[in-house]
């Protein structure tokens, strides 16, 4: 069933109104025509700006169409009460999470975040706010292990691997990890072995021409 969308006239043009969490879910199926604007910046407005760096999926200092749809697409399939949301609450209900299989995990994780906090308490009771998921963030950091998919050059024990890592940093750039220190992700280790693979066979496919002209 096509969306209903309702729409008022302003500054000239027909805009959508984005009253429900319906209207968030199905922004996809809204002709982007009809958006006011395909893309803004990071910075300079006022939002959160951690959340902002969130939704810019490519790290370009901008949030596009395709990028804010998946926002609100990974919402839909976590909360199942949109209303805090839609009224701008700092906090959210534990409670509030879907029972779903991505709405579970997250309402595990949010009752160890409080659990941490000291703040354990029935899910129907709970509620969560930026502060203490910005102190588990500050936890996380401290860890070796905290789930960002960037590994630091120094947490490499072995110093042959450190100097692998390193080599990888050097020739594909590091990337900041949770605590800010230079490290490597599965992108830029798939690619430095991609490209040294190719190295390799051009190498070798060298060498075999070279044999032949000799022979």
């Amino acid at each position: 069933m096509t969306h209903p969308w309702r729409f008022f006239r302003a500054g000239g043009a027909d805009q959508a109104r984005i009253d429900t969490a319906g209207d968030l879910l199905h922004l996809r199926d809204l002709d982007q025509k009809r958006w006011v604007a395909l893309a803004c910046p990071t910075r300079g407005l006022e939002f959160d700006e951690r959340t902002l760096d969130l939704i810019d999926l490519d790290r370009d200092g901008r949030i596009r169409a395709p990028e804010l749809i998946a926002a609100c697409e990974w919402v839909g399939a976590r909360l199942k009460d949109w209303q805090p949301l839609l009224r701008g609450e700092s906090r959210l209900a534990v409670a509030s999470l879907s029972d779903t299989e991505e709405g579970r995990a997250l309402a595990e994780e949010l009752q160890r975040t409080l659990a941490l906090a000291g703040q354990a308490a029935p899910a129907e009771r709970s509620d969560i706010g930026l502060d203490e998921i910005r102190e588990r963030q500050s936890h996380l950091v401290a860890e070796r292990h905290n789930g960002d998919g960037i590994v630091s050059v120094a947490a490499f024990e072995d110093a042959g691997d450190r100097a692998l890592a390193q080599a990888i940093a050097d020739v594909l750039g590091a990337v900041a990890d949770a605590g800010g220190e230079p490290g490597i992700d599965e992108t830029r280790i798939q690619a430095f072995f991609d490209q040294a693979a190719a190295v390799l066979a051009w190498h070798t496919e060298g060498e075999a021409d070279c044999a032949g002209r000799r022979a």
